[in-house]
């Protein structure tokens, strides 16, 4: 139990005894031992915030997200809310803080945190799941894309505004994926379907977002079975290479080769 001190700080007590009785049987009070676990309380405190938050930013990490997502995902199964999630991917993240270092890297994240916190409001999840990755869980209204769509644009706008590190302004890339949550997908479909999203958006390079659909469903699903088979292609010995001459237009020599690599598909020719 929490008790106060003398002078007004909360400590926290564990207290263990019994009762004791006269020679009658009447009860006359109680023996027993209290003990101070303030320290094992804090301890237990700060084990919990490392399992659930992030320690640089102190926002949610992935843990506690999906947790949300999935209290989220099943009320809009429910009818009872409408979820929307968005997957945000920090653009060549990894080389500016190599440059700029752990500390300037660390103060390039604060201030991306920053920027989405005001440009998303308190009532949005904001969670950081990876070092150049956040998500965004909000509540939005049915079937409204272009609300969603708004809303991953004011941040893509406020993302592309200079940073400033050290004096320097630094310029950042970023690619959202968007998904809206419109029946009981579940948590990790939802999170899985923002990040094809994500990659879709990466895809066409510079500050920009997509939003989940069937289309991005079926481009991903072809991609991923062409890479498949183009692993296959290099077993099966599907691949020709053929070289090209490249010609010097005035004496007509032969000045270089390309290399090109042809791949003869079984069904596609």
């Amino acid at each position: 139990m929490q008790r106060v001190t003398h002078d007004g700080q909360p400590i926290w007590v564990s207290i263990s005894g019994e009762p004791i009785f006269d020679g009658e049987g009447n009860f006359t009070g109680y023996r027993g031992l209290a003990r101070n676990i303030t320290e094992r309380k804090r301890a237990e405190a700060e084990i919990q915030r490392l399992a659930f938050f992030d320690e640089l930013t102190g926002l949610p990490n992935r843990r506690l997200l999906l947790e949300r997502l999935e209290r989220v995902a099943a009320a809009c199964g429910r009818g009872a809310c409408h979820g929307a999630l968005l997957f945000l991917d920090l653009d060549n993240f990894k080389q500016v803080n190599s440059s700029l270092g752990q500390l300037g890297g660390d103060r390039l994240i604060r201030q991306v945190v920053s920027r989405l916190r005001a440009s998303f409001g308190q009532e949005a999840l904001l969670a950081r799941i990876g070092s150049d990755e956040f998500a965004v869980l909000l509540e939005a209204p049915a079937t409204a894309d272009d609300w969603l769509a708004a809303q991953a644009a004011g941040a893509v706008q406020a993302l592309a505004e200079p940073f400033w590190i050290d004096g320097e302004s630094l310029l950042l890339g970023c690619s959202f994926g968007l998904v809206q949550e419109r029946g009981a997908a579940g948590a990790d479909l939802m999170f899985w379907h923002a990040h094809i999203a994500m990659q879709h958006a990466k895809a066409k390079k510079g500050c920009t977002f997509e939003i989940y659909d069937e289309q991005v469903y079926s481009r991903a699903h072809s991609r991923a079975d062409q890479e498949a088979e183009l692993r296959l292609a290099l077993r099966r010995d599907e691949l020709e290479l053929h070289y090209q001459p490249r010609l010097n237009l005035t004496t007509g020599k032969v000045v270089g080769l390309e290399a090109l690599v042809r791949w003869r598909h079984p069904e596609r020719g």
